[in-house]
């Protein structure tokens, strides 16, 4: 059934046998019609349900290349740390034993000195990427986030220098050990922390903060990286944790980190909320339950 038709006639009398087949003819064409109108429509947002399809399988295609060439580059980066970290441990040790014979007089001890400090700098930094790029079994020990965050930190540090972006760090004394996966949650900080170097243009702040709070009766501690970006839109917020789903061009992002980031911490226990305003920044906020502590 599409519709009825209904006809009268004012001075009531009855249709003549012809007139009622003209009419049936009519409404059978006009059914028809009808009938082909609306399978045309149909066709029609099947054709672009299909187009969206595609267009969202091949993007789909586009990031999955572009998350295996950044593993690739994670491998070669985690090769070239090895590397470099063979013959910085070489200068490292031959600057501690020059050190003691140079004389304590003269500039010569002085930069003997320096050597050794940058030396042990850069050392560090090696040996926190390849901390990260390591992939063990997972398993959570009792973890100092404070710890956690601030060594991350220390990994974007120069990518937010060049770009002008001050890191403010704040950290809660008074947090008990969390049991934590060390490496998941470092990259969960590492994601938070990319994204608000992303979305400050050039110049801006990044505030990073760590407390204790209640979550329905149960203890927890949490994290917070806050930053003065652009913001996220309204229509794009509830899609920010879908897989592959990214306002960033292709070179910036696959849109995979904060999807990966929300599964690591609710593994965890946790929670992970988003606060954002056009053109005045975002707030991520992870929060992790402290089993059996007050």
């Amino acid at each position: 059934m599409i519709g009825a038709l209904n006809l009268e006639r004012p001075s009531g009398e009855r249709f003549r046998d012809a007139e009622i087949m003209a009419m049936e003819t009519l409404a059978g064409q006009v059914a028809t019609a009808l009938d082909n109108a609306h399978l045309y429509a149909r066709s029609r947002q099947t054709v672009r349900e299909l187009s969206d399809s595609l267009a969202q399988l091949r993007l789909a295609q586009a990031q999955l290349i572009q998350s295996a060439k950044l593993a690739a580059v994670g491998q070669l980066a985690a090769g070239v740390a090895h590397e470099i970290n063979n013959p910085l441990t070489t200068i490292a040790g031959l600057s501690e034993l020059m050190l003691p014979d140079l004389p304590e007089a003269g500039g010569l001890r002085d930069d003997m000195a320096l050597i050794l400090r940058e030396t042990q700098r850069a050392r560090s930094v090696v040996r926190r990427l390849l901390d990260f790029s390591r992939h063990p079994e997972p398993h959570r020990d009792l973890t100092d986030l404070n710890a956690l965050v601030h060594d991350t930190v220390l990994l974007i540090y120069h990518a937010a220098i060049a770009r002008n972006i001050y890191i403010a760090e704040a950290y809660a004394e008074d947090l008990p050990p969390t049991q934590l996966d060390a490496n998941r949650m470092k990259q969960v900080a590492l994601n938070l922390l990319n994204n608000a170097v992303q979305a400050i243009a050039r110049g801006g702040h990044i505030y990073v903060d760590t407390g204790r709070s209640r979550r329905d009766a149960a203890p927890g501690v949490w994290l917070r990286v806050r930053d003065t970006g652009c913001g996220i839109s309204p229509e794009n917020m509830e899609r920010i944790f879908e897989p592959f789903f990214t306002t960033k061009s292709p070179n910036e992002g696959t849109g995979l980190g904060l999807s990966v980031s929300y599964g690591i911490v609710q593994d965890h226990g946790g929670i992970i909320e988003v606060e954002s305003i056009i053109n005045q920044g975002s707030t991520f906020t992870v929060w992790l339950p402290v089993a059996g502590r007050g």
